[in-house]
This record gives C-alpha cells, sequence and structure tokens, in this order.
C-alpha cells in the first residue's frame, strides 16, 4: 500500500494511541474507524474474549502454550520474564542470526535508538504477525506498528525452542532467579 511519509508518521501516531488504550475492548472499532481515515492492511487475528496473557516476544519464539517456559514464567518475579532486553540477550549471545532479505519465518526485530522495541514473526517477505504490548494479536505490513517502536526492523533467524528456554533461565538466572531444587 503507497503512502506518503506524513501519512505513515501519522498512521503509526495513531496506531500509538489505540495500544495505548487499555480498554481493549474498543480497539477493534477504533482500528476500523482509522482505516476509514488512513488506509490500512491491518488485521486483528484475536477477539475479544481470547486469553492473551503473553506478549509479543513469547509469540515471536512460539512458547506462548509451552508449557515447560509457562512454568519457567511463574517462577520468576514480575520483573523478570521474556520481554524485548531478552529478545537483545539473545541477539548479543548469539542465538539469533541476522538475515537479508525478509522472508517468511524470519523475526521482524523493531529498533529504537539501538534497543530492541518490539518483534514479530514474518508470514511473507513484507507481512508479520505481532502481539502489540498487552493487547491482540495483529497481521500487518513492515512498518504498519505503533511509532514506539522504532524506525529500524532486522530480520533474524530465530532460535529453536530448547535453545530459547536455556537461555531464558540464563536471563532469569542474571537477574537473581534461581531455579531447581534448594541445597537444604
Amino acid at each position: 500500500m503507497l503512502r506518503t511519509r506524513l501519512q505513515q508518521i501519522m498512521l503509526r501516531a495513531r496506531l500509538q494511541q489505540i495500544t495505548d488504550n487499555r480498554d481493549l475492548s474498543t480497539h477493534r472499532n477504533m482500528l476500523e474507524a482509522l482505516r476509514r481515515e488512513l488506509p490500512h492492511s491491518i488485521e486483528m487475528l484475536s477477539g475479544p474474549n481470547d486469553d492473551l496473557q503473553y506478549n509479543c516476544v513469547v509469540h515471536a519464539f512460539g512458547v506462548q502454550e509451552d508449557q515447560e517456559y509457562i512454568a519457567l514464567w511463574h517462577a520468576c518475579p514480575r520483573h523478570v520474564h521474556g520481554n524485548t532486553t531478552f529478545v537483545q540477550f539473545m541477539i548479543e549471545n548469539g542465538d539469533l542470526n541476522e538475515r537479508e532479505p525478509p522472508a517468511s519465518g524470519l523475526l521482524a526485530i523493531y529498533f529504537h535508538e539501538g534497543a530492541v522495541r518490539h518483534i514479530g514473526r514474518l508470514i511473507s517477505e513484507s507481512r508479520i504477525v505481532s502481539k502489540w504490548g498487552t493487547g491482540h494479536l495483529y497481521e500487518h505490513d513492515i512498518f504498519d506498528v505503533p511509532s514506539c517502536y522504532g524506525e529500524v526492523v532486522r530480520y533474524y533467524r530465530s532460535a529453536e525452542r530448547d535453545q530459547v528456554l536455556n537461555r531464558f533461565i540464563e536471563f532469569a538466572e542474571g537477574k537473581g532467579v534461581h531455579f531447581g531444587a534448594s541445597d537444604d
């Protein structure tokens, strides 16, 4: 979909307003109203009754229903979870390998001022499925995302499930979490 730079900036700012609105039940109507004002091809994939108690990272790595990951997550304090800091940790440890050009199955990782801000999974060379904040799951074009996700997108081959879980344990332990049996 061809847009001017100004239209793209306006779309992303409005998407930011939608995701900042904590009343998730209004998001679908807001997205449709926005479509009439600024045409877009964003599709909401989740419904009002879907229990989406996970974030973009957990979705992109495909562990949102993985019982082992869920048990690890529940064993951690609230501030330690699979978040964008965890993605940065995985990049720095060589678990995610950068690839070009964008292709189905790769991760799209968004950066703002060098920091990871969002992650989704490509379903084609130009379309992504991603979870926006604590809200809904969307299918969208690469830059049809809230403005806070940044202007830089890089593409990575994802890590395997066991590697994600093992690296999450290492990440959490680095934050002071202790897993396993006690020594007494």
